[in-house]
């Protein structure tokens, strides 16, 4: 029979958003782990016992980015969906539309206003073709353009 171990760990978890510098919501909880092990595959006998106390950490709302981004496509090449984030420093008005090779508009996905913050939209292109679209974000007069490329 093996030697009593006893392991402790703390578990510290963060959704960061849609970029790494945007903290939404950070908490922890404290687990034990106490048990035998010899080596001899399924002589095991462990125990798991969860601390009754946990910590967490929420930010009073989303962190206000600086600036005005768009982050590159995910995934990009897609089929047949994918998904834009954008941040926006103030409350804005926000036109985001899609447009072919040639120039034509396929898709608005957006035309109204927002509060400042990181935002996702995603985007289903099924009923249309393959082939490369740009992406047109513009808001408080600034323009910030993507190219993705749909591949079936």
């Amino acid at each position: 029979m093996g030697l009593p171990q006893k392991i402790q760990a703390n578990i510290l978890a963060a959704n960061v958003g849609p970029t790494q510098d945007v903290l939404w919501d950070a908490s922890s909880f404290g687990f034990t782990i106490t048990g035998t092990a010899d080596g001899t595959e399924g002589e095991e006998n462990w125990t798991f016992e969860f601390a009754e106390e946990t910590s967490s950490l929420t930010a009073a709302g989303p962190v206000r980015p600086e600036t005005f981004r768009l982050e590159p496509l995910y995934p990009n090449p897609f089929n047949p969906i994918t998904t834009l984030h954008f941040a926006l420093p103030q409350r804005s008005h926000v036109s985001l539309k899609i447009y072919d090779t040639s120039g034509r508009l396929v898709a608005t996905l957006l035309d109204g206003s927002l509060p400042a913050g990181a935002h996702n939209l995603s985007w289903d292109a099924s009923g249309l073709a393959s082939g490369v679209y740009f992406f047109r974000l513009n808001a408080s007069g600034k323009v910030l353009a993507q190219r993705g490329v749909l591949a079936k």
